[in-house]
């Protein structure tokens, strides 16, 4: 009868049951003991650098137990402490996002500065590019008024005068050339120019308006560049008439020049 009664009061102990913590996959038990709650930080890989971060923020942590494994460490916290333990994991996990952080922006640095040079590259490759386009476009330019000024044929007028008209670009190149002619005055200016585009073995078979059965030198294209390049000169306020008179006068007297010029040949 004893043995039942003792038997009928006896409960057996019921095990405690770990609750999971979803926040931070650690668990604490639900019985108060000299622990309330045993709290378990997540694994780290660094001892040290853990403890270092605990140190400079909150004292009063317990480190109940740390144990060291390789490749991982535990540590326990009591309950009360929850406050400071979730500070802890707040600053640690800061601290990574900020190590996360500073290695992204070093990885973006260097792809700035692959982009960069290959920027550069295509720049020089560009540059290099237009120079010998340029290079290439002033030789011809320079060939063609060596080799072909001054004029002495009706050919070779026939062919500047095409290229005037139909090559883009080509008048402005033969406006600057003549540009650079240069001169003191308008009519040592014209006189320059003149000299250096045509020959007076052409020339004699013309006068300005086409007068005495001579060829009309006012229609040509290259009276229009004349005119174009004064007009960018320090005499771009010249009137026509004034110009017109020096031309007219160079090419009247163009025969007298060629006699002289043989005479002197002879």
């Amino acid at each position: 009868v004893i043995g039942e009664s003792a038997d009928n009061d006896y409960t057996p102990e019921q095990k405690k049951k770990k609750v999971p913590n979803s926040s931070t996959n650690s668990y604490f038990n639900s019985d108060d003991g000299d622990h309330d709650g045993i709290y378990e930080l997540p694994n780290f890989d660094d001892i040290s650098s853990l403890e270092e971060q605990y140190v400079t923020v909150n004292k009063p942590v317990d480190f109940v137990n740390i144990e060291n494994t390789p490749g991982k460490f535990a540590l326990s916290v009591h309950k009360n402490n929850v406050n400071t333990y979730i500070l802890f994991l707040l600053l640690v996990n800061n601290k990574t996002l900020l190590n996360y952080l500073a290695y992204i922006k070093v990885e973006v640095m260097k792809i700035s500065d692959v982009q960069q040079q290959i920027l550069d590259q295509l720049s020089n490759i560009d540059a290099q590019r237009q120079y010998s386009n340029i290079s290439t476009m002033l030789s011809e330019e320079i060939d063609y008024f060596v080799s072909t000024w001054p004029i002495s044929t009706q050919c070779q007028l026939d062919d500047l005068e095409n290229r005037l008209q139909n090559e883009d670009g080509f008048k402005n190149k033969v406006v600057n050339e003549l540009i650079r002619v240069g001169g003191k005055t308008l009519k040592d200016m014209i006189y320059k120019i003149m000299r250096k585009v045509l020959t007076d073995t052409i020339l004699k078979e013309f006068t300005y308006f086409g007068l005495r059965n001579k060829n009309n030198f006012s229609i040509l294209l290259l009276n229009k560049a004349i005119f174009d390049a004064i007009r960018k000169s320090k005499f771009k306020n010249s009137t026509d008439e004034e110009i017109i008179a020096i031309i007219g006068k160079w090419l009247t007297t163009s025969k007298s020049r060629l006699e002289k010029k043989n005479v002197t040949a002879q």
